[in-house]
């Protein structure tokens, strides 16, 4: 295989953009953090990090599997996405990033994000209430997930 998306997933909306971005790619392999197979890089090229973004970090299985394999992942071709509401999410994470890699990713996105506010409990309900009084939008069903980003994102892995 030549490309590896690894991504993790709260409510979906990341899996779904995964699974979409791996239909759009060439010879490529999805693999889900949260399951319990192990995971071997070193038969691929690229890789491809996915993740949602909460309260302005990226997820916790996200943060350590780059921690855990960042000797490794210096020597593929990075990418990453994530879902978030936020425009501006992906400039705001280099923080959950190990420095060395944080250069090294050839093209980054934030594909939108999706929020189904009878889903969410507890702070995640109390933060977008208030982001809802903040902006006047109304977060009941709302859905910016963009299938031109994941082609535009798609684009470039398959070109590179």
């Amino acid at each position: 295989m030549d490309t590896i998306i690894v991504y993790s997933s709260r409510y979906g909306s990341t899996e779904r953009c995964a699974f979409k971005l791996k239909e759009k790619l060439y010879n490529s392999y999805i693999y889900n953090l949260n399951s319990e197979q192990k995971i071997d890089l070193k038969s691929f090229k690229k890789a491809i990090i996915g993740s949602p973004i909460n309260i302005g970090r990226i997820h916790k299985s996200v943060r350590k599997f780059l921690q855990k394999y960042e000797e490794e992942l210096t020597n593929k071709k990075l990418y990453l996405f994530v879902t978030a509401i936020d425009e501006e999410a992906i400039d705001k994470i280099s923080d959950d990033i190990p420095e060395s890699l944080r250069d090294k990713f050839i093209f980054k996105s934030n594909f939108g994000g999706k929020i189904v506010k009878s889903e969410l409990k507890g702070i995640e309900k109390t933060g977008i209430e208030m982001i809802e009084k903040e902006t006047g939008k109304d977060f009941t069903n709302y859905n910016s997930i963009s299938e031109d980003k994941i082609e535009e994102f798609a684009n470039e892995v398959n070109k590179k």
